[in-house]
């Protein structure tokens, strides 16, 4: 019931600021202006370069599992992140991807269950981070530029505060798992469960530190890809904005959209990107939401190939694909029982 309220809370704050958004008459004519101005070959150019985030993905997936001593093909392994990048998307909750990607991926190597789910938990680490890094970099070098006006520096202090909290529990699971506290943790306590995954994982993976730091490079690499496309998304419409621009703001973008506040970040990637492209660079609003826009259709094209690979994709055995409540059930009752040692 909790999940339900929580998922009509999110369409109704994507409504709420989609409409917050567009409704504005004269600036819905500005966005159509400008899109008929688009520069085909540098939107094209960005789909192609997203490309190479689902080629960096899917090999650091693969570095995880091998370290579980899974050794998939990689275009198995490609098959089952597209999708999970498919479901990420049309799933409600922002991690309906991990729930397919965990589920099949306990199908094909059905004795391996606990190292299948962490993969996934780690490759989640590994992402956030890579984040925290590309941030820290942010602190160094533009972090006078991001103090200009109030609004940018309280959404600043927001990518702090959510990766202060998000390094807290990565640095309290190190700790879980150096000293073999799991058992000790109140039931009770708050991100209980994430934690113990987390010092699982941390437990297995510490002894592979070559595949940490080759896992650890394709995060930043992904995430360096990422904005690239996002580059070329906004070189689509207009050329006073630098690729360091867009790796400056666009950290602080995609990490408050990931928090579950709206559907797949929808709205709340708009409103900030606005907020922040006009505040320090003077991006016409419509321009700014355009942006925004384009670059995560350019996500969404490879996640509609992501659902034609599921179509085509069949479970080892020919098992027939299950109903989501199945899916969900399964891999609930495989964490709780990692969370439980």
């Amino acid at each position: 019931m909790k999940k339900h309220l929580q998922t009509l809370l999110q369409f109704v704050i994507t409504i709420g600021l989609l409409w917050w958004i567009f409704h504005d008459p004269e600036k819905r004519a500005h966005m159509w202006e400008a899109l008929q101005q688009a520069k085909l070959i540098w939107l094209l150019g960005g789909v192609l370069v997203f490309g190479g985030v689902v080629i960096v993905s899917t090999q650091r997936w693969r570095v995880l599992l091998q370290v579980q001593d899974i050794h998939l093909p990689w275009l198995r392994v490609f098959q089952l992140f597209m999708i999970g990048l498919f479901y990420n998307l049309f799933l409600p909750g922002g991690t309906g991807g991990d729930l397919m990607k965990i589920f099949y991926l306990l199908k094909e190597v059905p004795k391996k269950k606990s190292a299948a789910f962490l993969s996934v938990v780690v490759d989640r680490m590994f992402g956030l981070l890579s984040m925290v890094f590309l941030a820290f970099l942010i602190i160094l070098f533009r972090f006078n530029l991001l103090m200009k006006t109030p609004e940018t520096a309280g959404l600043f202090s927001v990518l702090i505060i959510v990766l202060g909290c998000a390094l807290g529990a990565l640095v309290c699971a190190f700790v879980v798992s150096k000293f073999h506290l799991a058992h000790r943790l109140p039931e009770r306590m708050p991100m209980r469960g994430t934690i113990i995954e987390l010092a699982t994982a941390i437990e297995t993976y510490s002894n592979q530190p070559k595949a940490a730091l080759i896992a650890f490079g394709l995060s930043v690499t992904n995430h360096c890809i990422l904005f690239l496309s996002t580059y070329c998304a906004a070189r689509a419409f207009t050329d006073k904005l630098s690729l360091v621009d867009i790796f400056t703001v666009f950290p602080i973008i995609l990490t408050i959209a990931s928090l579950p506040i709206s559907v797949a970040g929808i709205g709340v990637r708009e409103k900030i990107t606005e907020q922040l492209l006009h505040s320090l660079f003077l991006i016409p609003g419509s321009v700014a939401v355009l942006i925004s826009i384009t670059s995560f259709a350019m996500m969404a094209l490879w996640s509609i190939v992501g659902g034609i690979v599921f179509l085509f994709y069949r479970p080892p055995g020919g098992a027939e694909h299950a109903k989501l409540s199945e899916m969900r059930s399964e891999v609930d009752a495989l964490e709780a029982k990692i969370d439980h040692p």
